[in-house]
């Protein structure tokens, strides 16, 4: 095609499925991959870390206040307690729950967690030994939140 004048730069194709992160600049010749955003100051070993030790589905996870131990529980009746630095091991489980454990909460100070259950039950655990302190049973239904009961702390302590 005459008429048209021949550029100095190289178009570079873009792949459609690119990640969000990734951006594409070219100059000349040669086109190369920049990321883009704040550079990653995380302590994990990764971004995304598989937690195995569940038998069933998990309904509810939690940090600890301080944010070094994640916690999870779920459908296996069972209360994982799980390092968030490292290579994030399993080091505790609680269990005393008849059905599920449909959500959860740490008092402010991290000392106690709060399990509330579709066994129509709500337990207060200690979390330094691992004990249960209370068991509150007796609900009309399935407890399906536990979160941000103030009387919860009361009723435990």
């Amino acid at each position: 095609m005459e008429g048209k004048r021949k550029g100095d730069y190289m178009a570079v194709a873009v792949p459609t499925k690119k990640s969000r992160h990734e951006l594409v600049a070219h100059s000349g010749e040669k086109g190369t991959v920049i990321q883009s955003g704040p550079p990653r100051t995380s302590g994990l070993m990764a971004p995304i870390m598989q937690l195995s030790g569940h038998q069933g589905d998990i309904l509810c996870g939690k940090f600890h206040p301080e944010g070094e131990v994640l916690v999870t529980a779920g459908m296996d009746r069972q209360i994982l307690f799980w390092n968030v630095y490292g290579e994030c091991d399993n080091f505790a489980m609680l269990m005393g729950h008849t059905n599920a454990i449909t959500d959860m909460h740490f008092s402010t100070d991290g000392s106690a967690l709060y399990t509330a259950s579709a066994d129509k039950t709500v337990m207060c655990w200690d979390t330094t030994s691992g004990t249960r302190v209370k068991k509150l049973k007796g609900m009309l239904q399935e407890i399906e939140m536990v979160d941000g009961w103030g009387w919860v702390d009361r009723v435990c302590e």
